[in-house]
């Protein structure tokens, strides 16, 4: 029998991604001090291109609107006509030896004029520069580029307990053949007013929290795997047994590689006065446990 990968489709949820803190099979953390992302250099140089092209168009914009070369054409107009008035004073005197400033005068305004307005675009390109290097600043934070651990933070859990609970289930193809079998490890549960969903961090309302449960799932199988770890867990709150609430955050599926283990972890929205927290695990067709959850 050939096959590829397994997937276990036991339901679908309409819930959003949750995604993993601290957890073993994460990416490297890179040192701070020794070397940086390529990701973040990368972004840098965008939001560094960035402030520079809104600089150069302000620039372009303060050109316009003050007519600077507009200014310029009217100082040169004006002293053409000043060294024009000059010459035929020039012209009047009888010496025939006197010596013509005509052309020199002309030459020495206009690269008076032309130092003047270099003067007056580079001090306004210095000016932008400024804001610009200001608002780089701004992006990178006040560290500048030795700042690269940029990853959001959560608040710790305001309460743990250990769980230690471990179940097996089998592992099916698409009809329904069980051709190897997985461990469903229940560590601890938290209770948190923060988490992480799809990467941005989601803050409780005020009498709520979330339930966390963590997770460990381990494929015996000798091929990867895709599990659902939301189909495969319950939570009742209050003694009410007749409502039992499916995770609402978790990173289903969860694709664990052949003969491994994975870390990961599903979610519930609860409120700050809900007790008797219950447990119940087993596959949705299949038998299923209780496991109680109390913290002090």
């Amino acid at each position: 029998m050939d096959i590829k990968q397994i997937s276990l489709e036991a339901g679908s949820v309409n819930s959003q991604n949750f995604e993993n803190e601290n957890v073993s099979d994460a990416a490297p953390v890179v040192s701070k001090r020794r070397s940086i992302n390529l990701t973040t250099y990368i972004n840098y140089i965008k939001k560094l291109t960035s402030v520079f092209t809104t600089s150069f168009s302000y620039l372009t914009k303060f050109l316009k609107s003050v007519k600077l070369i507009d200014r310029i054409k009217s100082v040169k107009f004006a002293l053409s006509r000043l060294i024009k008035r000059r010459s035929k004073s020039y012209d009047q005197i009888p010496n025939q030896n006197t010596i013509m400033p005509k052309d020199r005068f002309r030459k020495l305004n206009k690269k008076a004029v032309l130092k003047g307005a270099f003067f007056v675009v580079a001090l306004v390109l210095v000016i932008f520069l400024v804001r610009g290097v200001s608002k780089f600043k701004g992006f990178t934070g006040k560290s500048g580029l030795n700042s690269s651990d940029v990853r959001p933070e959560v608040a710790g859990a305001k309460s743990s307990m250990e769980l230690n609970r471990e179940f097996s289930f089998p592992l099916k193809t698409a009809k329904g053949v069980e051709v190897s079998r997985f461990k469903y490890i229940l560590q601890n549960a938290e209770l948190r007013d923060e988490i992480l969903v799809k990467g941005q961090k989601a803050t409780a309302i005020k009498g709520k929290t979330f339930l966390v449960v963590n997770l460990k799932i381990s494929n015996e199988f000798n091929q990867a795997s895709k599990i659902n770890s939301k189909d495969y867990i319950r939570l009742s709150v209050n003694g009410n047994k007749d409502e039992w609430l499916a995770p609402e955050y978790h990173n289903d599926p969860v694709e664990v590689q052949a003969q491994s283990t994975k870390y990961t972890r599903i979610g519930f929205p609860i409120s700050d006065n809900d007790g008797n927290l219950l447990l119940r695990v087993g596959e949705i067709d299949g038998s299923k446990e209780e496991v109680s959850v109390s913290f002090n």
